[in-house]
């Protein structure tokens, strides 16, 4: 079976400069939404990977992405120092996730946040700035025993944030880079516009659909699974996509965004994070590895 040949070796999406989650299907590079929802103008780019815009001047990212100015359809919002808060687990140790806030701020609503996980096999829209595709290829990851040569595609160069479909169909038993994920495969043949993460998709995002049938943000793009030996610079189908689950660190979050600013706000140059941060342990950003 496809999926059993996968090695559980687990690749960063991390990388230089690089834009869009892959696409399966006739036109891969359309950068067309695939529904049209006003959440996926939270989607930014941060350093050539990406970031999400969740509100009253707060950015959620990957913690390996790190903190520093985010675009917005192409309008650069520069990054305040010292608010960069990194998000942690129930057990103090530090998740793969870090917020910090922007100054101005985008003239965007506040993104919604799911308060459980999402359902297996219910239906995810995914959007980040990882690398274009490329051409269709074969390769055999496992030479002569199953599932022989497997269709999938290069990447290249070019730059745009792009949005794909998946499902939640993956629920790792322990955390992925010490955070709370779930996660989805890159299946051929699927109805709507396939997505796999790819380099640069780091700190990108995962909505679902509530009840009400509205998008709300429920992972961030934090790693993939690749085939052991597999070339570099390619995505095959039975790969992996893996989102930090944020019902899980909701909490922590809302906490956060809610909080009053301090005395003086920005004009101090501090922000509402950085006043919440003290009451949290501060570690360096550090990519996991």
């Amino acid at each position: 079976m496809l999926r059993a040949a996968l090695a559980f070796t687990l690749s960063l999406v991390i990388a230089v400069t690089a834009s869009a989650v892959l696409i399966d299907g006739i036109d891969g590079n359309a950068d067309t939404a695939p529904y049209p929802e006003p959440v996926l103008d939270h989607i930014g780019v941060r350093a050539g990977l990406s970031a999400i815009y969740l509100g009253n001047g707060v950015v959620l990212t990957a913690n390996h992405v790190g903190a520093g100015d985010v675009s917005f359809a192409g309008t650069v919002y520069p990054y305040l120092p010292g608010t960069a808060v990194q998000l942690r687990n129930q057990d103090g140790t530090y998740a793969d996730l870090l917020m910090f806030e922007i100054y101005p701020r985008p003239d965007l609503p506040d993104l919604e946040i799911v308060s459980t996980r999402p359902s297996y096999l219910s239906l995810l829209l995914v959007a980040g700035n990882g690398l274009d595709r490329g051409s269709v290829l074969w390769w055999d990851p496992n030479g002569t025993s199953p599932p022989g040569l497997t269709p999938g595609y290069t990447w290249v160069g070019a730059s745009h944030v792009r949005w794909g479909t998946n499902q939640v169909e993956l629920y790792p038993q322990g955390r992925v880079f010490n955070t709370q994920a779930f996660g989805s495969y890159f299946d051929p043949g699927m109805l709507t516009p396939e997505a796999q993460a790819v380099v640069g998709d780091s700190g990108g995002g995962a909505f679902s659909l509530s009840l009400l049938g509205e998008w709300q943000l429920s992972g961030v793009i934090i790693g993939i699974v690749q085939y052991s030996g597999q070339p570099s610079n390619t995505s095959f189908f039975g790969q992996r996509s893996y989102y930090a689950d944020l019902a899980y660190y909701r909490p922590q979050i809302v906490d956060a965004i809610e909080l009053p600013e301090p005395c003086g706000g920005f004009a101090a140059g501090v922000g509402m994070l950085a006043w919440l941060a003290p009451r949290r342990r501060r570690a360096s950003p550090r990519a996991p590895c």
